[in-house]
């Protein structure tokens, strides 16, 4: 039995990577003769015709993989996948191969490809592949059919957009395998860990042919193939029914990269949509969400000069990254709470610094657009109240659920439900004796924004000190609550009422991307030690987002040492105005505003050089300029 369970999971690795390794070239030959093969277009990176169907070699291998698993007489292993399983997956594959294979040859139109979709989906769902129940709590017939469903479509779309790269999809597929995997051997589902094995088999031999330079491409039929696999294996396994927070995560994270780039496909779409143009080109556009573009993340990487294979390997390592943290959040799932916090902080200055940038210029134009539109007061009075009690009860069931130990769902509900008056009431008082809803946050100053988080917090310290006397809650829970829930609201309830303003600065430090009949003016600001450099970058992002200049700010000049290779508003402070000259060679600069008042020799200084450049020279100023005086001066 011992011998038996040694050889039974490289067998079933060997036939998943040999039969794929010797049939993709078989493939490729047919694909070429019968002319299936990928033309090189504006949006593709590849720079030759490649064969595409080599999705057909890792079916074949999987699907002989599994054979080998569930036909052979091995001895029965422990798991919940088993022969049944796989004739059912069996059929619903062969389907979506089809489907993909169309939509290579006919370039099927979006609507009927997610329709193709969809069935696979509800036929998946009639074949047992459901999510169930989240948290232990069973979903509805209606609710789980629809979750199971958008589930699969989602994944499946996801490995089909991500596809845009040689060997990114083959190797995001065979990291999640690897990770679901490690997850199924954790629990001791041995079986289940063998299908992905299969997998992992087939994608291995595969990416020999399909990592750069690729020659041969999985095509639609193969993206989605493998998230179809992974999407089904994630559900079919026992710990699909969600049952814990880990059980939920696992899955998410190991098909993490993908599902990001479909999140942000889709965010960025839709402002486009909402903002009428494409603000990379600034060509005015109505496209849909199905429409492509050249912003997925691979896109950006070898944007920012990355090689193929050098993309490959960041997005390859960010994957094992989330892999990791999944794994080590089952093996050490009483720290599974700090693992998940430190994980999301990383990922999300990741994401805000490098990876969304798009998305979040574009948002920001559709925000101001939507703020200089005529004033409505319905946000202060109607909005904001109802999302503010939203951001309250959501991060009362957020420190509710980490704060106490519970033995079942309908336990931690009912302590939720109980403390909702408390803990949502009286924060709500709070703020609004704060006249909270008498402000108008778009143009408010950072005091305001203070006063707004000690009035939330007051009201949570109220609220913990009545939870105290009638001791519903332990000390110690109780004060892991009240950290819980007082720095979550805050951040929900300030955060979005600074979103604006935070918009604002970010956009003013970036570069605003022209177009052919439409050059891009490079500032250098004179001056950085008063408010004024500030307050012009806050009304340079106003004014970048309306289209009203189109300027890309370098940084600072300025006479004060201490402020020399340091960053004000989110720019460098170059140097003195001794280095005036050289900064404006080195960084091409054709245009200097001056924000400080200067003496007669610097300004002088700044003239002579700018006439010496052919650099225009402006000044700007805030304050207040007399209009007429009626009242003598006391």
């Amino acid at each position: 039995m011992r011998f038996e369970v040694l050889l039974k999971y490289p067998f079933v690795l060997l036939t998943g990577f040999v039969v794929t390794f010797a049939l993709t070239p078989v493939v490729r030959y047919v694909a070429e003769y019968i002319g299936m093969v990928d033309q090189p277009r504006q949006r593709h990176v590849h720079k030759a015709a490649t064969a595409t169907w080599g999705g057909i070699a890792v079916f074949l291998g999987f699907h002989v993989a599994c054979f080998a698993i569930f036909v052979l007489p091995w001895a029965p292993f422990v798991g919940v996948l088993d022969a049944v399983w796989w004739w059912h997956f069996l059929l619903l594959s062969t389907l979506l191969l089809c489907i993909g294979l169309l939509d290579d040859m006919f370039d099927l139109k979006p609507v009927v490809k997610l329709a193709g979709q969809v069935v696979v989906a509800l036929l998946a769902f009639h074949f047992d592949m459901r999510i169930g129940a989240i948290l232990g709590m069973s979903l509805p017939g209606v609710v789980d059919m629809l979750l199971t469903v958008a589930w699969f479509v989602v994944i499946i779309n996801a490995f089909n957009l991500i596809d845009g790269m040689d060997g990114l999809a083959t190797g995001l597929a065979l990291i999640a395998a690897i990770g679901l995997a490690g997850s199924f051997l954790i629990r001791h589902m041995p079986t289940d860990a063998l299908v992905l094995i299969g997998l992992i088999g087939a994608c291995l031999a595969f990416l020999r042919y399909n990592f750069h330079p690729a020659t041969i491409f999985l095509g639609d039929g193969g993206s989605m193939f493998l998230g179809f696999l992974l999407a089904s294996v994630a559900l079919s396994s026992g710990g699909a029914k969600l049952t814990t927070v880990t059980t939920i995560a696992v899955p998410l994270l190991a098909v993490g990269i993908p599902l990001f780039d479909t999140v942000l496909a889709i965010w960025r779409r839709t402002m486009r949509r909402m903002l009428g143009k494409d603000e990379r080109t600034n060509v005015e556009t109505k496209a849909h969400v199905f429409s492509g573009d050249v912003d997925h993340v691979h896109h950006r990487l070898l944007r920012a000069g990355l090689s193929h294979r050098g993309a490959a390997g960041w997005l390859y390592a960010l994957a094992l990254g989330l892999v990791s943290v999944g794994l080590l959040s089952m093996m050490y799932n009483s720290h599974a709470t700090g693992i998940y916090i430190v994980a999301f902080v990383a990922i999300t200055y990741l994401v805000v610094r490098h990876l969304a940038s798009i998305e979040l210029w574009t948002s920001g134009q559709v925000l101001i657009q939507g703020l200089h539109r005529p004033g409505n007061h319905m946000l202060g009075v109607v909005a904001y109240p109802i999302i503010d009690v939203l951001s309250l009860g959501g991060a009362l069931a957020i420190a509710t659920g980490f704060a106490g130990t519970f033995d079942s769902f309908d336990q931690w509900k009912t302590l939720w439900v109980d403390q909702l008056p408390v803990w949502v009431g009286l924060p709500f008082l709070c703020m609004f004796m704060a006249r909270t809803y008498s402000r108008v946050w778009s143009r408010a100053r950072m005091s305001e924004f203070i006063l707004l988080g000690f009035a939330i917090l007051a009201g949570t310290l109220v609220a913990t000190g009545l939870n105290a006397v009638t001791l519903i809650i332990h000390a110690h829970d109780l004060a892991l609550q009240f950290i819980l829930h007082g720095s979550l609201s805050v951040t929900l309830i300030v955060g979005l009422r600074s979103l604006p303003r935070a918009i604002l600065d970010a956009m003013a430090g970036s570069r605003t991307r022209g177009t052919a009949s439409q050059s891009v003016r490079r500032l250098l600001l004179i001056g950085a030690s008063s408010t004024q450099a500030t307050l012009f970058l806050i009304n340079q992002g106003f004014r970048l987002a309306n289209d009203e200049s189109v300027a890309h700010v370098v940084g600072y000049i300025d006479n004060n040492r201490q402020l020399h290779g340091r960053y004000v508003g989110g720019q460098l402070v170059h140097g003195g105005i001794d280095q005036l000259e050289n900064e404006i060679h080195t960084h091409e600069i054709d245009m200097l505003v001056v924000i400080d008042p200067l003496d007669d020799g610097d300004m002088q200084t700044v003239t002579t050089v700018a006439d010496r450049n052919k650099v225009d020279v402006y000044a700007w100023t805030a304050g207040i300029r007399t209009i007429r005086k009626n009242r003598p001066m006391v």
